[in-house]
């Protein structure tokens, strides 16, 4: 589960307002302010949502003593010099070995 901190520092990471998040994941603004400024958590669905835009952009989301026992829950910039190979979507018959 993603925390409102972590959401905001993986937003402030990326350098992308509110209203960026709201257009990329079509999660209303205002219910992402409400949430950022303590007015009650986002619905399950809409979480998921985000989280998954984020981590597209190339954040890790880390639970609480997930990498270590003493660390609470947070964010990391994932490697992007892996070769993740080539996605499912661009394969066809010439590149599929």
């Amino acid at each position: 589960m993603m925390t409102i901190q972590q959401m905001r520092a993986a937003r402030a990471a990326l350098n992308l307002s509110l209203e960026d998040i709201a257009g990329f994941t079509g999660v209303e603004a205002h219910k992402i302010i409400a949430s950022e400024s303590g007015g009650g958590d986002l619905d399950p669905q809409a979480s998921e949502r985000i989280r998954a835009f984020l981590e597209s952009r190339g954040i890790v989301f880390f639970e609480r003593g997930q990498a270590d026992p003493g660390i609470g829950p947070g964010i990391q910039w994932r490697d992007q010099t892996l070769d993740q190979g080539t996605r499912p979507e661009n394969l066809n018959s010439t590149n599929d070995d």
